[in-house]
């Protein structure tokens, strides 16, 4: 069975959610454990831009060339204010 994850912001991840993919909030700091612990699990893991600039870039490009899972870093730049705001959250 496949699973997808996606790794980013808060309300970005909640937009995930409610699209009924299982989704993790990742807080600064912690991205590099969050994404190793992705890695182990998922068959493809969407991940954050933001997100994925806070990681090691060797670390990143390693995980997209290895392909298993297929790592794929979506822009979240252009929905993530008015997400934000729809969700009541600050910008």
């Amino acid at each position: 069975m496949s699973q997808i994850i996606y790794l980013g912001s808060e309300a970005e991840a909640a937009g995930f959610r409610l699209a009924g993919i299982e989704s993790r909030a990742v807080a600064t700091g912690s991205e590099a454990a969050e994404f190793a612990r992705a890695l182990d699990e998922a068959t493809l893991l969407l991940i954050g831009a933001r997100c994925a600039a806070r990681l090691p870039a060797v670390r990143l490009a390693d995980a997209r060339a290895a392909a298993q899972p297929l790592v794929m870093v979506l822009d979240d730049t252009d929905v993530a204010e008015p997400v934000r705001r729809l969700l009541g959250g600050t910008p």
